[in-house]
């Protein structure tokens, strides 16, 4: 004996449970599996059941818009003015939908189209999974990984409709970061540290190489947690990121919304880490109208990486006086390190050697007064460096946006980084529950 699988559609009467419409939606010979690919319904099959499922649904649904009895504008009696197929894309299948057209003598006509009734023909969990894998890989990748999900190329997955979607929830997200309803805290914050920083992407304008992103990373001291011997975890940090060239307009005002999310108020004392670059300075000292004190640090994980930098072009026999330099800012006495740079360049002999020494002399005399007792913080267990919060450069910009073959226009990256630094801040969940309110609207 031979058997076979039906997948029944039914439409039925909720209270006598009367069916009134069916359809076979799917037959499937069953038989003994001789190998694993055999067992089971398999991927693409799993998508043509959903689809033909969906139809089945989606006809009678889509048959509630033509419910309507009396114009919203008038109060008459409104008639039926044709039917119009509409395009609706679920996530992982399109669909064909009927729409009754209703008008009025008044003039009133009802909306004949998903996109026309909700403000878009995308599912939002479409739209969600489309930006989120956009966030992470390039458009091609995403628009690839989309389609082997769906076991189908889809229009609604392209390039262009990929970039439209992202720069649409880029803009709601940054026009929602920077609203009080975002930034409004329950509690207040006595510190706060804030780590600012920049990366480089490619420009695709023409004649111009690169330009900067500036990211900030806020987070309080006591959600700086130990997770083993040797490792730190950040429990809850906010980071914001701006690729706009605006006189760091809306970089700042982003910041400042990061520090109120986390409860700052007049009385909060904002710890700022930076490498020193004068354009991150500026947005912290942004902040000072905002709350109690700020304290600068030139963070030490920088001056690490300048000395680490620069280390090679240093004769051997000076290298002990080299270290004595960084050790002399370690102990917060920069005018002594300064010293004995400059001692240095007077030993060495060559460009390499001096214009690394002149870059370090510089480096320290612009940030002197930024320049801590770094050891006295360690030993208070008090922040000097951002270590730490420096993977969100690269996972905030270098994971996405540093690539040889990539390209970017600076409100196409500003709009990328809006949804990255959701996901990265694991606030994207609830970011995205007030996106979508505002990317869709109710049916009339």
């Amino acid at each position: 004996m031979s058997f076979k699988i039906k997948y029944i559609a039914q439409l039925c009467d909720a209270e006598s449970n009367e069916i009134i419409e069916q359809e076979e939606i799917k037959i499937k010979g069953l038989s003994f599996p001789k190998t694993i690919n055999e067992f089971g319904i398999r991927h693409s099959e799993q998508i043509e059941l959903i689809k033909k499922a969906q139809d089945f649904f989606l006809k009678f649904q889509s048959q509630f818009f033509s419910e309507q009895k009396s114009c919203p504008k008038c109060g008459n009696k409104i008639h039926k003015k044709g039917k119009f197929t509409s395009d609706f894309h679920d996530v992982f299948t399109d669909h064909e939908v009927v729409v009754q057209r209703l008008g009025c003598n008044c003039g009133w006509m009802s909306d004949h189209s998903i996109q026309g009734i909700y403000g878009n023909s995308s599912h939002p969990e479409l739209v969600n999974l489309q930006v989120t894998n956009c966030a992470d890989k390039s458009f091609d990748k995403s628009s690839q990984n989309l389609n082997n999900i769906c076991c189908n190329k889809r229009k609604i997955n392209n390039h262009a409709t990929l970039i439209n979607n992202v720069n649409k929830v880029g803009t709601l997200l940054e026009q929602l970061k920077l609203s009080e309803e975002w930034s409004k805290s329950n509690t207040t914050a006595e510190q706060i540290i804030l780590n600012i920083d920049g990366g480089h992407v490619q420009n695709k304008e023409e004649g111009k190489h690169s330009f900067e992103e500036l990211v900030a990373t806020a987070y309080k001291p006591e959600d700086l947690v130990d997770t083993s011997a040797n490792r730190k975890e950040i429990r809850r940090k906010v980071t914001v990121a701006s690729a706009l060239q605006d006189s760091q307009k809306t970089m700042k005002a982003l910041t400042k919304q990061a520090c109120l999310k986390l409860g700052m108020d007049k009385n909060t004392i904002v710890t700022v880490l930076s490498d020193g670059a004068s354009n991150c300075w500026n947005v912290a000292e942004d902040l000072a109208s905002e709350c109690k004190n700020i304290i600068k640090v030139l963070d030490w994980f920088h001056i690490g990486k300048k000395f680490k930098e620069r280390e090679s072009k240093i004769l051997a026999k000076f290298i002990e006086d080299y270290n004595g330099a960084k050790w002399k800012l370690w102990h917060g006495k920069p005018n002594d390190a300064i010293e004995k740079l400059k001692k240095l360049k007077n030993q060495h002999e060559g460009d390499a050697a001096t214009k690394s020494l002149d870059e370090l002399i510089s480096y320290i005399s612009n940030n002197i007064d930024s320049i801590v007792n770094y050891q006295n913080r360690q030993q208070e267990k008090l922040s000097f460096t951002s270590q730490l919060a420096e993977s969100s450069i690269n996972s905030v910009i270098n994971d996405r946006q540093k690539n040889k073959k990539m390209q970017w226009t600076r409100k196409g990256a500003h709009n990328i980084l809006q949804i990255r630094t959701s996901i990265f801040s694991k606030e994207f969940n609830s970011d995205w529950g007030v996106v979508s309110e505002k990317l869709y609207k109710k049916a009339a």
